[in-house]
C-alpha cells in the first residue's frame, strides 16, 4: 500500500497556490510590517513543501501481519505494544490506525489498506488486539478531519440473528 493518501494535482491547483502565495507576499511587502522578509521566507517554504508533496507520489510499502505482530515501516510492532486498532475512511481511502500506549514509540500509526483486504485484516487483528471505540480513540471533529471517518465494529461483524417470537416464548 502507499505510505500516504495522494491525489494528483492539476495545473489549476498549482496556479491557485502560486496566486495565493503571491498575494500574501505582496500584502506583507505593502503593509511594511517589521521583519516582513521572514514572513515571505515562511510563505515560500510552505508553498515549496506543498508543491513537493503534491508532485512526488508516495512510496509503496508492504505491511505484513505475522504471529508476533505487524511488520511495517521497517519495524515490528508486537501484539503487546499495540493498544488497539480501528479503521477509518478518508477521501475514499481506507485507513488502519494502530494506537499505542503513551510510553511506547508514538501514539498512533496509520496504514493505507485496500478495501478488499479490510475484513481479512480485521479478522486477524481482532484475535490479538481490541477494536477501539470512539471514546477510547477520542473521536471528535478534529480526529475525524485528521484521521478520517471512524468505521464502527458493526461494519465488520455481521448482525446476529435475532430470535423469532416462538423461540422467545420458550424461555419465558
Amino acid at each position: 500500500a502507499a505510505e500516504r493518501i495522494w491525489v494528483p494535482k492539476t495545473k489549476v491547483w498549482y496556479l491557485s497556490c502560486a496566486a495565493v502565495a503571491l498575494a500574501l507576499i505582496l500584502f506583507s511587502i505593502l503593509s511594511r510590517y517589521p521583519s516582513y522578509q521572514f514572513i515571505i521566507l515562511g510563505i515560500l517554504a510552505i508553498v515549496g513543501l506543498l508543491f513537493a508533496q503534491a508532485a512526488i507520489p508516495p512510496h509503496v510499502l508492504e505491511h505484513k501481519v505475522t504471529s508476533k505482530g505487524i511488520y511495517t515501516y521497517d519495524g515490528l510492532y508486537t501484539w503487546k505494544e499495540i493498544g488497539r486498532f480501528w479503521f477509518a475512511v478518508k477521501k475514499g481511502q481506507y485507513l488502519l490506525h494502530l494506537d499505542f500506549p503513551p510510553v511506547l514509540r508514538q501514539p498512533r500509526i496509520t496504514l493505507l489498506v485496500e478495501k478488499k483486504y479490510m475484513q481479512r485484516i480485521f479478522d486477524l487483528l481482532i484475535d490479538h488486539v481490541n477494536y477501539g471505540t470512539p471514546v477510547e480513540i477520542e473521536y471528535n471533529v478534529f480526529t475525524k478531519t485528521l484521521y478520517g471517518e471512524y468505521l464502527p465494529i458493526s461494519h465488520f461483524i455481521p448482525d446476529l440473528d435475532m430470535p423469532d417470537e416462538e423461540e422467545t416464548e420458550k424461555y419465558k
